[in-house]
């Protein structure tokens, strides 16, 4: 692990050369710093926060599928729609759609006890 401009990096270590010198596993293409000092991580850890950074993109992309279903949904779908969320719990309730198609059947302003009003 190594902090350039603030950021740290896990960047994997092919070899040590020296005390001042080692070679990564591949070109780094982030930003350069010379006399940086660098910890090692073993390997398990690193597995570890692989595996944790999977989970977590996995998570955040699920979140993002969720949301993009959920405004389908709102501005298309008829009647009810269920939205869910990224902690898996729903709610339902009417569609955009639903309410702006109920608003223009209701032009003179008149709302049945029925309906509502």
């Amino acid at each position: 692990v190594v902090t350039v401009g603030g950021v740290p990096y896990t960047l994997p270590i092919k070899s040590v050369e020296s005390g001042t010198a080692l070679t990564l596993v591949s070109n780094f293409t982030g930003p350069t710093q010379s006399g940086a000092a660098w910890s090692a991580v073993p390997r398990v850890a690193l597995n570890m926060v692989t595996a944790a950074l999977v989970a977590q993109s996995a998570e955040a992309l699920r979140g993002l599928n969720y949301d993009k279903q959920n405004w389908q949904l709102l501005f298309s779908a008829n009647g009810n729609i269920t939205v869910r969320l990224p902690d898996n719990s729903e709610f339902t309730g009417p569609s955009w759609k639903y309410l702006a198609d109920n608003m223009a059947t209701k032009s003179d302003g008149a709302v049945p006890v029925n309906q509502g009003g």
